[in-house]
C-alpha cells in the first residue's frame, strides 16, 4: 500500500504521462503480493496473482507492462538497461519498506550476533552477504538453519528484544527528496457530532465524518488532480494521510481547505492541513519525529482563523437554534424546535435515514432483521426506542413490567500516541493505525457473536438489540447504548478481545453511565465521557484496560456529579473506582462475589465470557442468593452513613466491618451473603480499612439491568 503511494508521488514528480503513472501504481500494489505464498520465489507468485487479479480489468498491452515491471523489480541490471518506470518502482519499494533506515538498525542491533553464529557454525559468508539479495543470501540463511535448527528463530527473538530498547542517535535532520506526507484533519468533530444532542443527528454526523474522509475527500482530489486512492495511506477517525509530490503539496492543501464549501448542502465541518517532507536517507527522522513535527504544524494551522471562512454575526434580534444554541434559527424541526439549517439537515433531511430506523429494517444477523425477529414495523416502536434498547419486551402483556435501564459506554484507547511513536519505520506506523481500528471492530463483532451464542433462542434478538445501540465505532474509540445488564459483559469482552488482537501492546479505557430510558440521553453521554476521563487516569498510568461506572435511579446524572460521587465514595473508603478491568483482585472479584463465578485474568476466554453473559441475562428473574448480597452491601452502606455522622467515616467503617464479620459467623438467614462479602469486599492494611460496598451495590444494579 505504501509502495503504491510513493510510486505515484515519484511518477507524478517525474512528469510521466497519466497512463504510465497508473501502470506503475498497479505494479507497486501487486509486486509483493506473492510473498505470503512463497517468500523466496515471490516474484513468480506475484506475477501469477497479478495476471489473475487484472485479467479483464485492463487490456493485454497494459497487463504485460505491469507484469514486466513486477518481474524486473528485483533483477540484476546493467547500466542503461532500466527504464524510468523501473527506477520509480524500485525507489518506491525501498522507501515504503524503509530499507535505508532498517539496514542501519539491523547493523547496530544484530550484526555482531549474526556474525558470531556464522563463524560458530562454520557457514561460508558474512553479514553483508546475508543481507544482500539473491540466491547467495538465501544460501547463508538456509545453511545456518540446516546446521542448527532454531538459529533463525533465536536470532529473531534476540533482534525483537533489542529492537524494543533501540534508540537511534543522530537522526534529527528531517529532509527528503521533494516527497511530502500531508495530513488533513476534520475540525471540531465533537461539536459537529453532538451539537443537537439528538440521536438521529449524532448517528448521521458520525457516519458523515467517515464518509467525508473515506469517500468525499478522495473523490474531490481525484476530480482535480487525478490523485489515485492508492496515495491515501490512512483514512479514518476524522483524519486523512496521503503522500504527495512537492510540486503539488501546497495546492492540494489549499484545495482541501475549500472542500467543505464544495459540499455546502451537507454542512460539513472545515478541514485544516499540514505537511512535512518524508525522510529518504539513512539518517532521516524517525516516524515518531515526523509525526511529532506534523502534529505541531497541524496544531498551529488549526489555531489560525481563516479570513475566507464565513463568520456568524449576531444582530441581537434573531432566535438562536434550540438544538445547537449557536446559529440563528431559520426553520423548525419536528414541529417542536426552532432550528438552524445545519441541525435540520442532521435531524430530518438526512438523519432520519441514517439512524435506528435504517438499522431496524436493514441490519441482519443470521439473515434476520429486527423487523422480522420482533414482528414490529419501526413506526410502531419509534416512540419507545430507548425502552427497547434498555431490554424492554414489545409484547403487549409485558408492558406492566418495570422498565429496565440503559447504559452508555464511551471507549477510548490508552497511550495510543506513544504506541505509534515507537514505530521504527513509516510502514510499521501505518500498519499500526489500521490494526488498532480493525482490532476494535473485531472486538465488537466478537461481543455480538458471544451474545448470540450465549442466549439460545433469545440470542439473535439480544444481539440485534445490542447492534442497534452502536452509535459509532472507529479508530480507538466508540460510543454504544446497551441494555444495562449487558454493559459490564460488553466492557469486559471488548477490552479483552482488543488487547488480545493488539498482541497485548495496547489497552482501552471505558466510561459507563446507566440510568432509566427517560433520562436525558445527551447528559448521560456526557457523564460517560467524564467517567472515561476518570478511568483513563488509571489506564494511562498503568497501561492497562480501565473502567469507571455509575448508575442512577432518579434525578439527572450530570458529568460533574458522576465523577464527584465516585471521588467522594473513594475518599470515604467504600469504593475503589476506577478499576483495572481484568484485575483478579479488583473488578473481577466484584463480579465473582455477586455472580458466584471464578473469573480471573488467566481464565478470561470465550467460554467464560459466554457464561458471564448468560448469568447476567438470568438476573431478570429472581435470584435470592445474588439479591441477598446486594441487600447486605446496601445495609453496610446505610450503617456507615448513619454512624459517620456521629463518629466520622473511619470509625464508622471499623464498626460496620466488625458487624459484618460477626454476622458472617452468626445463624442469620443471610449468613452466606455476609460471609461472601466479608471475604471479598474488604482490604485491611496498616493504616486504614478499605471496602467496596458501594461498587458491589452499583454493579448489582447494572447487572440486574433494572429488572429487579
Amino acid at each position: 500500500m505504501l509502495c503504491s503511494a510513493f510510486a505515484w508521488a515519484l511518477a507524478r514528480k517525474s512528469f510521466l504521462e497519466e497512463k504510465r503513472q497508473a501502470i506503475i501504481v498497479l505494479a507497486a500494489m501487486l509486486h509483493d503480493i506473492g510473498k505470503p505464498i512463497n517468500f523466496k520465489d515471490h516474484v513468480t507468485e506475484s506475477v501469477k496473482a497479478a495476471r489473475k487479479v487484472l485479467y479483464g480489468l485492463v487490456d493485454d498491452e497494459t497487463l504485460e507492462e505491469v507484469i514486466k515491471l513486477i518481474e524486473g523489480h528485483h533483477r540484476r541490471i546493467s547500466y542503461g538497461e532500466i527504464d524510468e518506470a523501473e527506477v520509480v518502482l524500485r525507489k518506491a519499494d525501498s522507501l515504503s519498506a524503509g530499507y535505508d533506515r532498517l539496514k542501519k538498525i539491523v547493523d547496530e542491533v544484530l550484526k555482531n550476533d549474526l556474525e558470531k553464529e556464522i563463524k560458530k557454525l562454520g557457514v561460508e559468508g558474512d553479514f553483508e552477504t546475508a543481507y544482500s539479495t539473491g540466491r547467495v543470501a538465501w544460501r547463508i540463511w538456509e545453511e545456518l538453519e540446516r546446521r542448527k535448527t532454531g538459529t533463525i528463530k533465536a536470532l529473531s527473538e534476540k533482534f525483537i528484544k533489542k529492537l524494543k530498547e533501540y534508540r537511534a542517535e543522530n537522526e534529527k535532520d528531517i529532509y527528503g527528496s521533494d516527497i511530502y506526507l500531508l495530513k488533513a484533519d476534520v475540525r471540531q468533530i465533537q461539536s459537529y457530532v453532538y451539537s443537537t444532542g439528538l440521536i438521529p443527528a449524532i448517528m448521521f454526523s458520525s457516519v458523515m465524518v467517515d464518509f467525508y474522509v473515506i469517500t468525499l475527500i478522495p473523490a474531490f482530489l481525484w476530480s482535480r488532480y487525478k490523485i489515485p486512492f492508492a496515495s491515501f495511506v490512512y483514512n479514518g477517525g476524522g483524519n486523512v494521510l496521503l503522500i504527495v509530490p512537492g510540486n503539488l503539496v501546497e495546492a492540494i492543501g489549499e484545495t482541501l481547505e475549500k472542500a467543505s464549501r464544495s459540499y455546502k448542502y451537507l454542512r460539513l465541518p472545515r478541514i485544516s492541513y499540514a505537511y512535512v517532507p518524508m525522510p529518504l536517507e539513512a539518517h532521516g527522522a524517525t516516524p515518531g519525529e515526523i509525526f511529532d513535527l506534523l502534529e505541531r504544524k497541524l496544531s498551529f494551522a488549526k489555531s489560525e482563523i481563516s479570513e475566507n471562512y464565513p463568520k456568524s454575526i449576531s444582530l441581537g434580534i434573531e432566535y438562536k437554534c434550540e438544538l445547537c444554541g449557536v446559529n440563528p434559527a431559520s426553520t423548525r424541526v419536528r414541529d417542536r424546535f426552532k432550528a438552524c439549517k445545519d441541525c435540520k439537515l442532521k435531524v430530518e433531511d438526512y438523519g432520519v435515514n441514517i439512524n435506528f430506523m435504517a438499522k431496524w429494517q436493514n441490519y441482519t444477523l443470521n439473515g434476520k432483521t429486527l423487523k422480522e425477529v420482533t414482528g414490529y414495523e419501526f413506526e410502531a416502536v419509534s416512540e419507545k426506542i430507548m425502552e427497547f434498547l434498555a431490554g424492554m419486551s414489545l409484547d403487549e402483556e409485558e408492558k406492566v413490567i418495570k422498565t429496565p435501564n440503559i447504559a452508555v459506554l464511551k471507549i477510548d484507547g490508552n497511550l495510543i500516541g506513544s504506541f505509534m511513536a515507537e514505530s521504527k519505520t513509516f510502514n510499521e506506523l501505518i500498519e499500526k493505525s489500521y490494526r488498532i481500528d480493525l482490532s476494535l471492530k473485531k472486538a465488537w463483532f466478537k461481543f455480538i457473536k458471544l451474545v448470540k451464542d450465549s442466549l439460545g433462542a433469545n440470542g439473535i434478538l439480544e444481539a440485534l438489540r445490542a447492534s442497534l445501540g452502536l452509535i459509532y465505532l472507529g479508530g480507538d474509540d466508540a460510543l454504544i447504548i446497551l441494555p444495562a445488564w449487558l454493559s459490564i459483559p460488553a466492557s469486559l469482552t471488548i477490552s479483552y478481545v482488543f488487547h488480545r488482537e493488539m498482541g497485548g501492546s495496547c489497552s482501552l479505557s471505558i466510561g459507563l453511565a446507566s440510568a432509566p430510558p427517560k433520562h436525558p440521553l445527551y447528559v448521560l453521554i456526557n457523564a460517560a465521557d467524564k467517567l472515561l476521563e476518570y478511568a483513563k487516569d488509571l489506564g494511562r498510568r498503568l497501561g492497562k484496560d480501565a473502567i469507571a461506572f455509575i448508575y442512577t435511579e432518579g434525578g439527572t446524572l450530570t458529568p460533574e456529579t458522576a465523577v464527584s460521587i465516585l471521588r467522594k465514595r473513594k475518599n470515604e473508603n467504600i469504593s475503589n473506582q476506577p478499576y483495572i478491568v481484568r484485575s483478579s483482585d479488583g473488578f473481577l472479584k466484584i463480579l465473582n462475589t455477586l455472580l458466584n463465578l471464578k473469573l480471573s485474568n488467566e481464565n478470561i476466554c470465550e467460554e467464560t465470557l459466554k457464561e458471564l453473559i448468560s448469568k447476567c441475562y438470568s438476573l431478570r428473574k429472581e435470584d435470592k442468593n445474588i439479591e441477598n448480597i446486594y441487600k447486605v452491601a446496601k445495609e453496610m452502606l446505610q450503617k456507615i452513613n448513619f454512624r459517620s455522622r456521629a463518629v466520622g467515616f473511619d470509625f464508622a467503617i471499623l464498626e460496620t466491618v466488625a458487624y459484618l464479620f460477626r454476622q458472617a459467623v452468626s445463624r442469620t438467614k443471610y449468613r452466606s451473603a455476609y460471609e461472601r462479602l466479608a471475604k471479598n469486599s474488604i482490604k485491611i492494611d496498616s493504616y486504614e480499612i478499605k471496602t467496596v460496598f458501594f461498587d458491589i451495590a452499583l454493579a448489582y444494579k447494572l447487572l440486574s439491568g433494572g429488572f429487579r
